[in-house]
């Protein structure tokens, strides 16, 4: 759409207006924008300069991927390879994104939630627990960095968002 709210046949009063819930892949915004209609505003429009605004904004999900020799304070490993599912229920189904999911020189990896598909719109690739609950991250590593194994314990880790992206640790 054109990012337009048009509220309809109110009656005169004040009013709140609060966004419950978040386009996919986009932070729940906390702003809430008062509003009077009466007698002397019966068209009210936010003014789009405003220091008021709702905006969509992603959210940021990293993750780091350390030695257990020293894992206390020691630096990340570069070259691990993940692959990142949703999971519904017992099903899996790998998200495909131009994103990468090889571990930087720092050891991390930084996704964002939406990105831009080939015809030029933002798709969302994670959502938070608010816009549809059955979804549960699994993070997989595929490939271990040059001079390590894959883990033997724990193949994966398996995570959620909440409404301002923050992950949470399933298992």
């Amino acid at each position: 759409g054109d990012g337009k709210l048009v509220i309809s046949n109110l009656p005169w009063g004040r009013y709140k207006l609060v966004e419950t819930a978040a386009p996919d892949g986009f932070k729940l915004d906390n702003v809430s924008i008062d509003f009077t209609v009466d007698a002397d505003n019966l068209t009210v429009t936010i003014d789009p300069d405003s220091e008021v605004k709702a905006e969509n904004v992603p959210f940021t999900f990293t993750f780091s991927k350390h030695s257990r020799v020293g894992a206390i304070g020691s630096s990340g490993l570069e070259g691990a390879q993940f692959k990142l599912y949703a999971r519904d229920g017992e099903a899996l189904t790998e998200i495909q994104t131009s994103q990468s999911l090889v571990t930087d020189a720092k050891g991390k990896v930084t996704l964002c939630s939406v990105e831009e598909a080939a015809d030029g719109t933002l798709r969302a690739i994670l959502k938070t627990s608010s816009q549809d609950t059955r979804y549960v991250y699994r993070l997989v590593e595929t490939k271990a960095p040059d001079g390590y194994i894959l883990p033997q314990e724990s193949p994966y880790v398996e995570f959620l968002f909440n409404d301002q992206g923050q992950a949470q640790i399933i298992s």
